[in-house]
C-alpha cells in the first residue's frame, strides 16, 4: 500500500467566486464549518452543503481573498451547487455568485496522514507547482482510487448521494454546532446528542481478486446471517487483493470480519485513515 515513490493528485475543478462585503456571512449559514472565524491559519478551509434534513450534498475546499471567497467543490454536483446557492442569495446579503472557470487542484498522496492533513494547493493556468512537489510525479487513475478508499474520503457515487450524513462520513471535523444556524444543523445536533447514528465508513479488503463478472459494489454484508451493512466502492489492486469501502451498522460497528451476504467470501473490516470519528 505505500507508494515506492511520492505522487500527487492533480485534478481541473470548477471554481465558483463569492463577491461582497456578505461573502463569508453567507456561507457561515449555508455550509458547516466556522467560516467568519475558523480555527487555525489554514490557506485551504474544507466545509459540508447539506440538504435541511442534514444529507450531504457536496464537499467544498474554500479559500478567502480579502472579503471574497472561492469554492470548489471536491465531491457533489458543481451545478446544483451553484444553483442552489443562487436561489437562496437576497439583495441584503451583499453577495453575488459567478463561475470563473476551472482551477487545477493538487494534493499530495500519502497514507501517513489523514486525506485532510495531505498538503493541498490551487493552480491557475499559467501556474506550476511550487517547490513542495519537486520530485514527485502524478499518480495514474488506479493510485489515486486506492489512496481515495483507503483513506474514506466520501466522494464516490456510493458515498456522497444525498442519502448519507457527514458523521456517517467520517467528516464531523467538519462540522460545527456552535456557530449560528446553518442549513441542516439541527439534524446533526440531534444526531450527536442523542446518539442516533445508524452507520458509518467503513475500508474493507479480501485477500484474493474477484473477477471482473464480480460487481461487488451494493452487495449486501452480513455476520450471523444479520445484515450488517452494505458495499459503496470497490476495485482490484495490483497485489491480487480487492479493496473497498462499505456503510455499516452501528451495532457491527467493531467487527473485523464480514461476509458478503449468501456467500463465503469474508472481508477484513477497518476504519479508513482519514475517518474522524463523531464521538471523539
Amino acid at each position: 500500500m505505500n507508494f515506492p515513490n511520492s505522487f500527487f493528485w492533480k485534478a481541473a475543478l470548477p471554481r465558483f467566486r463569492l463577491n461582497g462585503r456578505g461573502s463569508r456571512k453567507f456561507l457561515q449559514g449555508q455550509t458547516t464549518a466556522e467560516i467568519i472565524h475558523p480555527e487555525g491559519n489554514h490557506k485551504y478551509l474544507r466545509t459540508c452543503w447539506l440538504s435541511p434534513t442534514g444529507r450531504l450534498k457536496a464537499l467544498l475546499e474554500v479559500r478567502f481573498i480579502d472579503q471574497d471567497a472561492e469554492v470548489v467543490v471536491l465531491g457533489g454536483n458543481s451545478q446544483k451547487l451553484l444553483n442552489g446557492f443562487d436561489q437562496v442569495i437576497f439583495p441584503s446579503d451583499q453577495v453575488e455568485i459567478q463561475s470563473i472557470g476551472f482551477i487545477q487542484r493538487v494534493q499530495e498522496l500519502s497514507y501517513k496522514k489523514t486525506w485532510g492533513e495531505c498538503y493541498v494547493e490551487w493552480l491557475l493556468p499559467s501556474e506550476s507547482t511550487s517547490s513542495v512537489f519537486d520530485g514527485f510525479q502524478p499518480a495514474n487513475k488506479n493510485q489515486i482510487e486506492e489512496w481515495r478508499i483507503r483513506q474514506g474520503l466520501p466522494i464516490g457515487l456510493g458515498e456522497l448521494n444525498e442519502k448519507t450524513n457527514p458523521f456517517e462520513l467520517g467528516l464531523s471535523n467538519l462540522i460545527n454546532l456552535n456557530k449560528g444556524c446553518y442549513l441542516g444543523q439541527e439534524t446533526m445536533a440531534k444526531l450527536k446528542n442523542n446518539s442516533l447514528l445508524k452507520q458509518q465508513l467503513r475500508f474493507w479488503e479480501i485477500n484474493k481478486e474477484m473477477t471482473s463478472d464480480d460487481t461487488l459494489v451494493g452487495n449486501y454484508l452480513e455476520i450471523g446471517g444479520d445484515k450488517a451493512g452494505y458495499i459503496t466502492s470497490s476495485m482490484q489492486i495490483e497485489d491480487g487483493k480487492t479493496i473497498g469501502l462499505a456503510l455499516i451498522r452501528r451495532k457491527y460497528i467493531s467487527e473485523k470480519l464480514l461476509f458478503i451476504a449468501d456467500t463465503s467470501i469474508s472481508l477484513e473490516v477497518t476504519s479508513p485513515i482519514g475517518f474522524v470519528d463523531f464521538l471523539i
